[in-house]
C-alpha cells in the first residue's frame, strides 16, 4: 500500500513524545519534562504499600475480530484498548505489535517508543483506563492507490481516568487528571484479522 497515503491521515509532530502526548490525551506528558526540575509543580509522593499483584496475562487477539465487518472491527478496536492496559501494567511494549502496523503508522511507533521510555527501570502507570464512548465508521474499503489492502476510516471517541508514572520503590510521580478525546484511525484487514495502519487526533 502507498506510504503517502497512509501517513497523509497522521497529524504532523515535532516528536514522538508529542506524538503520544496528543494521540493518547496527554497521559504521558510528562515525558516531555525535565526530570531534574524540582519546581513545586512537579508532583511526587510515596504511595502505600499494597501486596504484590500478579502480572495479567497478554490478552488474546479475539475470534470477533477476525470477521470483516463493523462488529469485527469493533472487537479489534477494542482489543487495542486492552492491549495498552496490558502494556501499561507490565512493560510489554512488544506486544503492540499484536495490533500496530509500524511500516505505515508513524503515529502507533511513536506511542511504542514514548511507552518504552516511560516504563523503563520497571517503571509503570497506574490508572490511565481507556473507555472507548464511540465508534463512527467515516469510509469503507476506501482504495489504496497501489493497488494494496483497501482500509476503513474509523473515528474513535474515548475517556481516560487519571494516572501516575510509578517507579518500582512505590513513588508516583507526574499525575495526570485524565480527559476525553477522538482518534482518526486507518484499519485494514489482512490475514484474518484488523491491523492499525494510521491513527491522528481528531482536529476539532
Amino acid at each position: 500500500m502507498n506510504k503517502s497515503v497512509r501517513k497523509s491521515w497522521v497529524v504532523p509532530l515535532v516528536s514522538g513524545i508529542v506524538v503520544l502526548a496528543l494521540v493518547l490525551g496527554g497521559a504521558f506528558w510528562w515525558l516531555g519534562r525535565d526530570d531534574s526540575d524540582s519546581s513545586s509543580d512537579r508532583s511526587e509522593k510515596s504511595a502505600p504499600t499494597s501486596p504484590d499483584v500478579v502480572a495479567p496475562s497478554m490478552p488474546e487477539y479475539p475470534a470477533a475480530a477476525t470477521a470483516r465487518t463493523e462488529d469485527g472491527a469493533r472487537a479489534a478496536l477494542q482489543y487495542e484498548v486492552d492491549l495498552l492496559h496490558y502494556v501499561q501494567q507490565t512493560g510489554d511494549v512488544a506486544a503492540l505489535e499484536q495490533i500496530y502496523d509500524y511500516e505505515y503508522c508513524t503515529g502507533c511507533a511513536a506511542i511504542r517508543d514514548a511507552l518504552a521510555a516511560t516504563l523503563a527501570n520497571d517503571n509503570r502507570i497506574k490508572g490511565g483506563t481507556y473507555t472507548i464512548t464511540n465508534i463512527h465508521f467515516v469510509a469503507f474499503e476506501v482504495p489504496a492507490t497501489d493497488g494494496g489492502e483497501p482500509y476503513w476510516l474509523v473515528e474513535m471517541s474515548h475517556m481516560r481516568t487519571a494516572s501516575a508514572q510509578v517507579a518500582p520503590n512505590g513513588t508516583s510521580v507526574n499525575e495526570d487528571p485524565g480527559e476525553e478525546g477522538t482518534l482518526n484511525l486507518q484499519i485494514t484487514f489482512r490475514n484474518g484479522k484488523w491491523v492499525v495502519h494510521s491513527l491522528s487526533v481528531k482536529s476539532s
